[in-house]
């Protein structure tokens, strides 16, 4: 059971003037004043009279914040699904939830979905906004699907590789370079210190494509040194915007973060599935004592830190979508790995 004191009358997060429902789920922290005033003005504008339909529109707003386009009314009182509701106040079990057998049907009949300013689709219920950006990027997926593989020079590739990762000790990136080369979409995940960022970058230089990578968003939106969970769904939705934005221009992308909670890789293996396309995740992994050497070292923008690495490792939650493990060993059982991975992917596009 999650416990603590609502907001007081005076805390900027109050929403003063709502009511019914709407004054409810705020005063017990599940929203904002800002998803309090999205579904007020909706729902004034459409004429909806129903307060489980603003209720629903201003916990869709509140996804939005959580890192998310759209929100399971099905699921979202019981705490398991994203967006997590760790940040509310009060007793959640207490609070006068709308039965979730019936709301998504109430909201997809509404005013405010006839209005087309709440989507209703595949159980999910967005804001009209974020569901038109979530079908553009289906498109563009569906786009880059249905385009030839990216030509690749075997002989040049393998020779760029051993330049840029020489040595044993690089084995597991080569491997994944050789497995996502062939793609034009790649998901690149690991906690700090296992090489990582290293690799993404080679990778998109190689395919001539675009990396992100979260330290530097992180920086860029000023967030630099802010790991709270609302700076982190700031820092992984950002990434997502741009990640779409490329793949629109018909870039190849590297996507360079921990993924370390499954509420992450949910929006990109979401699209994924949408589009009908499926999306490569590689899981970069190196001995703890390797991780501690190197992130021991300055490093331009991550300042994750050996007790950073140990925090990742005890909050991580297993990877059960397929995906790459590179973990460290020889160059030639790595480079089998990879080979089985690529066939696969060509079988499979």
């Amino acid at each position: 059971m999650t416990t603590s004191m609502p907001h007081h009358d005076r805390d900027r997060a109050t929403a003063r003037s709502a009511t019914g429902l709407l004054a409810t789920f705020n005063q017990a922290g599940v929203l904002s004043a800002a998803d309090v005033h999205v579904a007020t003005t909706l729902a004034r504008l459409a004429s909806e009279p129903d307060e489980h339909v603003a209720l629903a529109a201003a916990l869709a707003s509140r996804a939005v914040r959580h890192g998310s386009v759209a929100v399971d009314l099905r699921t979202i009182a019981t705490d398991a699904a994203p967006p997590p509701l760790e940040d509310a106040d009060g007793d959640l079990e207490l609070l006068p939830w709308p039965d979730a057998a019936t709301w998504t049907d109430a909201v997809a009949v509404s005013a405010l979905a006839q209005q087309r300013a709440l989507v209703v689709e595949h159980g999910a219920v967005y804001l009209q906004r974020y569901h038109h950006q979530e079908v553009q990027v289906v498109a563009d997926l569906h786009a880059r699907a249905a385009q030839v593989a990216p030509p690749v020079d075997g002989d040049l590739l393998d020779r760029g590789l051993a330049r840029v990762f020489p040595g044993a000790g690089f084995a597991e990136q080569r491997a994944a370079a050789h497995s996502s080369v062939h793609a034009w979409t790649s998901i690149i995940t690991g906690g700090p210190g296992t090489g990582k960022t290293t690799f993404a970058r080679a990778l998109a230089q190689k395919i001539e494509g675009l990396h992100l990578n979260t330290d530097i968003i992180r920086d860029e939106l000023g967030l630099r040194g802010q790991y709270d969970e609302e700076s982190k769904q700031k820092v992984y939705r950002a990434m997502e915007v741009r990640a779409a934005a490329a793949l629109a221009d018909g870039h190849p992308v590297a996507v360079d973060g921990t993924f370390y909670r499954k509420e992450l890789r949910e929006p990109y293996q979401k699209l994924g599935a949408r589009a009908g396309v499926r999306v490569y995740w590689l899981l970069i992994e190196a001995p703890e004592d390797v991780v501690r050497q190197r992130v021991s070292q300055k490093r331009d923008y991550s300042e994750a830190d050996y007790a950073a690495y140990l925090r990742v490792r005890d909050a991580w939650e297993p990877f059960d979508i397929p995906h790459l493990t590179l973990p460290t060993g020889p160059l030639e059982s790595m480079l089998d790995k990879a080979l089985e991975y690529l066939h696969f992917k060509n079988n499979s596009s």
